[in-house]
């Protein structure tokens, strides 16, 4: 059975934005195979967390997202069920080309990275 995001926010300073079409969590790595001349191993990594969000901006009062390359933001993923994922520290890496056409609203990609996610897989 597989879950589906219900409501998704991003958090900074106070102001919480919910006027996005879709989003996404990135994988999450947390180990590496290392192979040896004579067998093969495992090695814990550092998680890196993250997530994809396509932000549709409203009619008035677009968000200004340059606020959230220096200063964190805080993302919540509730599921189905209630399951909740949050992401602290979160930092946008990068606000993809806008996208618009004659049937769809004008919609860009973010990327942001975060420090820590709660539960952390």
């Amino acid at each position: 059975m597989s879950l589906a995001i219900i409501k998704f926010a991003v958090t900074l300073d106070g102001v919480t934005i919910d006027d996005f079409k879709s989003v996404s969590e990135n994988e999450i790595e947390v180990g590496k195979e290392i192979v040896y001349a004579t067998k093969t191993g495992y090695a814990n990594v550092r998680p890196k967390y993250g997530f994809k969000a396509e932000y549709v901006p409203p009619q008035t009062g677009a968000f200004d997202w340059s606020k959230a390359r220096d200063n964190d933001v805080t993302a919540t993923f509730t599921y189905d069920g209630g399951t909740t994922a949050t992401y602290f520290g979160g930092r946008l890496l990068k606000k993809g080309e806008g996208k618009l056409d004659g049937d769809n609203e004008l919609t860009y990609p973010l990327d942001f990275t975060a420090t820590s996610r709660d539960p952390a897989l």
